[in-house]
């Protein structure tokens, strides 16, 4: 149909007929001019029964919403928009996108509610596990498929700042964790943790008895001082998320270099007597 409500003449095909989109056109008064097949369908109602009527009454509950306070918008300024919008008749959530056109507007609109209702959940789950990770301890990040921090607790923000002392940007939401994790650590147990991490990302784990973790202690610079950590990394079963904590052992470490001193040398006079045990950096992964 033509959008002045009129259906095309043989020789005059309708070149939005097959757009999988559904596709409307409003005059500047609001009435429809123009709906095509899809757009029938998403909305429940031939053509026919809307055309030259105002789709405010026709649709009561877009009446005062978002969806008429954005075409109002374009109609002003004729600048596209795009926008989410909850239709509550159709309990539904919709992408409408509006471009200004000669006689008012023309407007795409597609059903992404199930797109909408799964990146809530996955927000409500980050939400329920940033929770569980402020709790902790440890300074501890969630990160994405991606490598990106989704959330980190306060212990990591407390090491965040000693970094920013020295002058260092370390990571935050939204940075690559690999790359916040150059900061005052060796590259031989960065390419180790990189590697770990990636493999655990790879895997998707339906079981959580089969999810596979990893752990690697690690020494870096923080402030002014070298500490120890232990790094201990799971993927999230049924998420294509890691959790990786951070636990500082720098007091049990140098408790054991102190015990390996005493044991390789004599408590008189501190002179070697023999070859002792040394710390070494370790990692686990089942």
């Amino acid at each position: 149909m033509h959008p002045d409500g009129e259906r095309p003449e043989p020789d005059q095909p309708d070149l939005l007929a097959g757009v999988p989109d559904a596709v409307c056109r409003l005059d500047t008064a609001g009435r429809f001019t123009y709906l095509n097949a899809a757009a029938e369908g998403l909305l429940e109602r031939r053509a026919e029964d809307l055309l030259g009527r105002d789709a405010r009454d026709c649709f009561p509950g877009t009446r005062g919403s978002v969806a008429e306070e954005r075409y109002r918008e374009v109609l002003a300024d004729g600048v596209p928009r795009q926008f989410a919008y909850f239709y509550e008749p159709h309990n539904r959530w919709y992408e409408l996108r509006a471009f200004p056109d000669p006689h008012g507007l023309a407007v795409f609109f597609r059903d992404v509610d199930e797109h909408v209702r799964d990146a809530q959940q996955r927000d409500a789950t980050v939400r329920a596990l940033t929770d569980v990770l402020q709790a902790l301890p440890s300074a501890t990040v969630l990160i994405d498929r991606n490598c990106r921090i989704l959330t980190a607790n306060r212990a990591w923000g407390a090491d965040a700042e000693l970094f920013r002392a020295e002058g260092l940007e370390p990571g935050d939401v939204g940075d690559d964790y690999l790359e916040a994790m150059l900061l005052g650590l060796e590259p031989a147990d960065h390419a180790t943790i990189a590697a770990a991490i990636r493999r655990l990302l790879a895997e998707e784990p339906t079981d959580p008895a089969s999810a596979a973790t990893f752990e690697h202690d690690y020494s870096g610079r923080m402030g002014s001082e070298t500490r120890w950590f232990r790094l201990q990394a799971s993927r999230v079963v049924g998420s294509p998320r890691v959790v990786i904590t951070h636990t500082d052992i720098t007091a049990r470490v140098r408790s054991e270099q102190a015990l390996a001193w005493q044991a390789g040398h004599d408590d008189l006079t501190g002179l070697p007597n023999r070859s002792g045990p040394t710390c070494c950096a370790r990692s686990a992964t089942r």
